[in-house]
């Protein structure tokens, strides 16, 4: 049992009151004098420069909060010098005590301060005030190892407590089961917060952390909790987004840095991947953020399971199931729910790292027998629209990645598609694919790829093969 340190609880409480409490609680010291015999408590920094610690890094919103603390006096009686005699580094003991003491204080009052305060900012500042915490540097492998070691803890609690059949069970119990499941996910939420801001502050540690020390296997488990949490609510609701979405927006910028071993791989669940799919709607980027958080996840993860399925060794035999697709064309309203939002987004994405996920979807999806004519006609012009207008307007320089993917893409979709008896466009196509193939500043791999379009019979049967192109062409 990891002790903590007794925080009794106060109703009504105020901003100042709860930095005290956080103060009071990382930044006093009970210290034994062998001389006197006596224990004696020492402040290692006052409540001043502690408070200040909650405005690092903080946006603009929280910038005026912080310009409107800086105004307030303080009781010199707070103020408090440290003993430059006294050591203030702490033990792995100690700081787990801290650790864990710090996260019931948030816990306990998150509820009350979010009422005050934004939601964001409140927990963009008790993450600045931890990690500027000097212990919590110093330790900072031990921390986030142990917020691990509780996330893994209450996902087992949780996975136990929702297998209970509780008709058969008293109300009394009932009711202690449902208040496990609340104060687990509040500590679910507070864990969340501050790996992602964690994460953004120290990027190169955490990553280092969390790829030696299974924390893709964590998250992975956190969110097939929320699958599993979750399973009984319908399409139109998500009662716990709040309490998972950081995972969420970590596990996809994880996804970004980190090339997935397979036993990471296999901690997601089948569960989780079906209820991410349930819950998708047919909406643009702006009109819902948290669906098209689902929507980049099952993206990132496609590109996961391909990666890792062109890694394998055949001598080793096939490589795992690439889950998302698998469950993805199981059912055919998930897949044209999410080929859907890939297309309404598609022009309108200007991050070209989810241009390239899609795209790299879209491969999948037309170099596979049994999914290669499941797109409608007139999307698959739509798709041919934008690629004509990207190859065009794409510099061959500075986007030649986003470039050579889309001529990827093009291919397979004008072989095995449903536009592959349809003559769409094809003598704008065969223009600019004529022009990539010849362009001085193309490299070797875009003339390559406009070359194998060019090849194909689409194109054969038209004798306008050498087209000159508008000087208007944008780098």
């Amino acid at each position: 049992m990891v002790s903590t340190v007794e925080i009794p609880f106060e109703q009504n409480i105020t901003t100042d009151r709860f930095w005290q409490l956080a103060h009071d609680l990382l930044y006093t010291r009970v210290y034994y004098d062998q001389s006197t015999g006596e224990y004696f408590t020492k402040c290692l920094k006052t409540f001043e420069e502690s408070l200040k610690l909650t405005r690092t890094h903080s946006n603009a919103s929280s910038a005026a909060t912080a310009d409107d603390e800086n105004d307030r006096e303080y009781p010199e009686d707070e103020i408090e010098t440290p003993d430059a005699d006294v050591n203030d580094e702490c033990t792995e003991d100690e700081i787990n005590t801290l650790l864990v003491s710090y996260l019931t204080l948030v816990c306990n009052y998150s509820d009350q301060m979010c009422a005050l305060i934004d939601e964001k900012d409140f927990y963009l500042q008790i993450t600045n005030f931890l990690v500027s915490f000097p212990s919590f540097e110093n330790n900072l492998q031990f921390c986030i190892r142990k917020m691990f070691s509780l996330l893994n803890h209450v996902v087992e609690v949780n996975s136990n407590n929702l297998k209970v059949n509780f008709s058969q069970i008293d109300p009394e119990t009932t009711k202690l089961i449902n208040e496990s499941l609340d104060q687990n996910e509040n500590l679910i939420k507070t864990i969340g917060w501050i790996l992602f801001n964690t994460y953004q502050l120290k990027q190169e540690p955490m990553q280092f952390i969390l790829e030696e020390f299974q924390g893709f296997e964590t998250i992975s488990a956190v969110l097939n909790n929320y699958a599993a949490i979750s399973k009984n609510t319908t399409p139109d609701e998500d009662l716990y987004i709040e309490n998972y979405s950081m995972y969420m927006e970590l596990f996809f910028e994880l996804c970004k840095e980190h090339e997935f071993e397979d036993i990471e791989l296999k901690a997601l669940t089948k569960t989780f991947v079906e209820w991410l799919l349930k819950h998708l709607k047919p909406l643009a980027k702006e009109e819902n953020l948290m669906n098209f958080l689902r929507f980049k996840i099952l993206l990132i993860l496609n590109e996961q399971f391909m990666v890792s399925h062109y890694s394998v060794n055949p001598e080793y035999g096939p490589g795992i199931d690439n889950l998302i697709f698998t469950t993805m064309t199981e059912t055919n309203h998930y897949f044209y729910t999410f080929t859907e939002i890939l297309i309404l987004n598609f022009n309108r994405e200007p991050d070209q790292v989810i241009k390239i996920l899609m795209l790299k979807m879209l491969y999948l999806i037309f170099t596979t027998s049994f999914t290669c004519q499941w797109i409608y006609l007139n999307d698959l012009k739509v798709i041919v629209d934008i690629m004509i207008r990207e190859l065009f307007n794409l510099s061959m320089i500075k986007d030649e990645i986003l470039l050579n993917t889309y001529l990827r893409v093009l291919c397979p979709l004008l072989m095995f598609s449903n536009l592959r008896d349809e003559d769409y466009k094809t003598n704008q196509l065969e223009e600019v694919l004529n022009y990539l193939e010849t362009a001085e500043l193309a490299s070797a791999t875009t003339k390559r790829l406009a070359k194998r379009c060019l090849n194909l019979d689409l194109f054969k049967a038209d004798d306008t093969s050498n087209v000159t192109v508008s000087k208007q062409r944008k780098w």
